[in-house]
Formats: structure tokens, sequence, C-alpha cells
């Protein structure tokens, strides 16, 4: 009963999306003398030209204004690696994707001492490559890229989670998620989304089990913490455990919709708490937070006779098919009144089950009716529905075994 709770973004798809918002490492102001690269004033007139363009998303133009760029400006190498760093940008938006790494490729070759436009291409480079799925290639992109970084910041640590997490390195992930999360004073909620999402595509258990309290902890109103937190639990077949969460999540308000509900009602049959299971759908009916639909009510009746609870099983039976249950609805009532000796009743519920077409209800349903009019004081009857139960393969022996009893009981009383 392991659940995967799909409420995280793709960080596959994220990082594809996120190329729109690649950030151009560029300086296009003069800086002053000796305060590291500089263009001349013409290359700096060409490149703002060129990345008004592209801010107006002029993607021909914008191409135009780059090549010639390139053209005239070979012997001012700072120039050619921001017009290759927007270029990469123009690719990326073109989905162009092998373009645009091709001149990120050029921007490492040109950016000389310039730290941060080499750090930007580089994990450009990493997030193109992931999305080409060239994984060992975008790993050991954003490795230098950290490597490189002089001091990461919490946000940066992100950034190179969502690359290692995209490549499928998940223990390099969640190792800059956790030291970004323990850093950060108050951390935004998708960061503690992406820690879990790392640890559920890795099967770590053990970790969301440590991780998951603190997230419900920092945001206890996200029902899907808990959910989550249950599953996980389930699935170490710790089932008291996992019953217990969703049950504070009920009790918190949190569980309120009717797949909720039915989910924590199965959750507790499977855990051995009927009695639970029955109260939460009972009181989910009453309140009409449940549709009082045939197949609720019977999954109440289901809850009630595991809980033993065999008046209350019968009354939700009734109700079921009262709101169009089918001929197994009809056969389940009709062994539940057998097994409570309520012949009379039984009896009226089996013979409309046994005139259902499918062969195993029917089957079942007339070596029911069979006893039950045997035990009503009717063997004419019930030697009937014994004859006929009998060409059902699966209550055959039973059925033969009645007649058997019935033809030595009429024996022994000359009847």
């Amino acid at each position: 009963m392991a659940m995967f709770f799909r409420f995280f973004p793709n960080p596959r798809r994220r990082a594809a999306l996120a190329l729109v918002a690649v950030l151009l490492a560029l300086v296009l102001a003069v800086p002053a003398a000796g305060a590291g690269p500089t263009v001349s004033a013409r290359a700096h007139e060409a490149l703002s030209k060129a990345q008004n363009l592209l801010h107006e998303g002029q993607w021909r133009p914008a191409e135009e204004a780059l090549a010639e760029i390139v053209a005239r400006f070979a012997d001012e190498p700072y120039a050619l690696a921001i017009a290759w760093q927007m270029r990469g940008y123009l690719r990326s938006e073109m989905d162009q994707p092998h373009e645009a790494l091709r001149a990120y490729e050029r921007v490492l070759e040109l950016a000389g001492d310039d730290a941060a436009m080499r750090q930007q291409a580089r994990y450009n480079s990493a997030q193109l490559l992931m999305t080409l799925e060239r994984y060992a290639e975008a790993i050991a992109h954003i490795d230098a890229w950290v490597a490189a970084a002089a001091e990461i910041s919490p946000a940066q640590r992100v950034q190179a989670a969502w690359i290692y997490f995209g490549a499928q390195a998940y223990e390099q992930a969640a190792r800059h998620l956790e030291q970004a999360l323990q850093e950060k004073a108050e951390p935004p909620e998708s960061w503690y989304q992406t820690l879990l999402a790392t640890y559920q595509n890795a099967g770590n258990h053990a970790a969301l089990k440590r991780w998951l309290p603190r997230v419900i902890a920092a945001h206890p109103d996200n029902k899907n913490y808990w959910q989550l937190l249950s599953s996980t639990y389930l699935h170490e077949q710790e089932d008291r455990r996992a019953v217990a969460t969703l049950a504070a999540a009920y009790h918190n308000g949190l569980l309120t919709e009717s797949q909720d509900l039915l989910h924590m009602a199965r959750l507790f049959l499977y855990a051995g708490v009927p009695h639970k299971a029955a109260r939460t759908l009972q009181e989910a009916l009453d309140q009409e937070h449940l549709a009082a639909s045939a197949a609720n009510l019977e999954l109440l009746a289901d809850a009630w006779m595991q809980a033993r609870e065999a008046a209350a099983a019968v009354s939700a039976l009734e109700k079921a098919l009262a709101a169009g249950g089918d001929a197994a609805a009809r056969l389940k009532l009709g062994r539940l009144l057998v097994q409570e000796e309520r012949w009379g009743e039984a009896i009226a519920h089996l013979q409309r089950a046994a005139a259902a077409a499918e062969e195993r209800t029917r089957g079942e349903a007339l070596l029911l009716l069979g006893m039950a009019a045997y035990h009503e004081g009717r063997p004419g009857e019930a030697r009937s529905a014994f004859t006929q139960a009998r060409e059902h393969a699966g209550v055959r022996r039973q059925a033969d075994n009645w007649l058997a009893y019935l033809a030595q009981s009429e024996e022994a009383t000359g009847s």
C-alpha cells in the first residue's frame, strides 16, 4: 500500500523551463581602468543593442546583431565572451540546445578572469546537458561550478541540487539541499519539497522519516506531508505509526476530501483497526464529506464486518443496495444474514442474488440459499437450490455434501 505523492514539481521539466530565466553575466558598463575586463565604447553600444533585442524577444534581429559583433570585435575577447553568452541564451530560447552548448563553450574559452561569467556558463551548460539527458557531462559541469565557487549561498546550493537531481545524482543533490536548509533561517517550502522528492526518487525511506517531521513542523497545514510520512511508515512496515500519522492529520482537520478519507479508512482496515475505519467512514457520510454511494456504503459494511459489528454491517449493506448496489453486494448481505441465522431475510436476498448472471455470484448464492431454506424448514426448496448449485464447479463439492445429508435425513425420518 505504499503511495507516491506527486505534489512535487518535476525537476527535469522545471530545469528545461528555467532556461527562459538564464541570467546573462553581462558587464555592459565600461569599468574604470584597471578595474577588470573592459569593452570598448563601440562594443558596448553594439552589445547594448543586442541585449535590447533579446529583452524584446526579437530573436532573428538579435542573432544578426550578435553575428555582427563576433565579426567586428575579434580583437576584444571580453566583448566576444559577452556576445557568446547572449547567443547561448538566444539559442536556448529558440530550442536549439546543442548550439547553445557550443556558445557556452566559447564563453569559457573567452571569459578570461571573469569568474562570474565563467560560472554562469558552467551552470547554463549543466542545465542544457541535463535536459539532453547527458547526465555524466551535466554532473561534470556542475561539479566544476561547485569547485570554482569561492562561497556558495543556500540559494546557489539549491540551484546545484536541481542539476544533480535532474541528472539522477541524488546523493549529491540531497547533500546540497540539506546544507541549504540548515543555513537558511526560513527556507522556502519549495526547498523542502525538492529534498523530499530527492529522497523519494532515491528510495531513501530512512531519510524521509528523519526529515518529514521537520517539514511538518514548518508547514503543518500541508496534508501531503502527513500522507507521505504515513506512506513511508507503511513502506517500512510500521503500520501503527502510519495509522497514527493519518489520524493526527484527520483530527487536525486536514483530511476532508473524499479520496483522503477513503484512503485513510482503507489504511485503518489494512492495519487491523476496523473500528477506526468504520467510525471514520460513518462520520464522513454523516457530515456529507463522502457521498452515500453504493461503493462507499459497502466499504463501510466491510469495516463493520471486520469489527464484528454485524447489525451495523447489515444496515450499511441495506443502504448500499438502496443506493444501487449490485448482485455481489446482495450476496454479501445474504451471507451475513446466514451467519446471523436470520434465515427468512437471507432467503429473500439470496434468491435475487442467485438470479444474477455472474457464475461466481450465482453458485455461492444458490449454496447459501439452500442452507437458509433448510434451516427455515423448507427442505424441498433447499434440495432445489443445492441441485442447481452443484452445476457450478466452485461449490459443487459442498452442494453434493448437502444433498447427501438431506437424503440421509429423509431416509432416517422415512419422509
